[in-house]
């Protein structure tokens, strides 16, 4: 969903009841599904090369764990801070929780300090 923007798939795949937990950097949480659905366009205007590979997989009942890295140059301003030009690589990991076929809930951990440094972000 980050990887290509789409947010009509917000819809599609979160249930209604469904919870966002990401890094408090992000703001407040937990988002719903119309809270979530600014996430994606945010990352691509700020990302537009943004591209995020699933390394690993684990499914535990209705557990989904991902672990991740994305890499993207940040060529358009996000949250106050204007682009840098710089690429980077961070890594992550997902967690969602499946429900008769939508997830209900996403949590989401990544190295937003790793993605700071390597791209010289700060608040303009």
């Amino acid at each position: 969903m980050v990887t290509n923007g789409d947010i009509l798939l917000v819809d599609e795949f979160l249930a209604p009841n469904f919870h966002y937990y990401g890094p408090s950097s992000l703001g407040p949480g937990p988002l719903d599904r119309e809270g979530l659905k600014h996430l994606p366009v945010t990352c691509k205007h700020a990302f537009p090369d943004l591209h995020e590979t699933i390394d690993d997989q684990l499914v535990d009942g209705d557990r989904v764990v991902h672990m991740t890295t994305s890499r993207g140059t940040f060529t358009g301003e996000m949250m106050g801070m204007s682009p840098t030009g710089k690429a980077c690589e961070i890594s992550g990991i997902d967690v969602f929780r499946v429900v008769e076929g939508q997830i209900v809930e996403f949590r989401v951990m990544f190295d937003s300090l790793g993605m700071v440094r390597q791209t010289g972000m700060t608040l303009g």
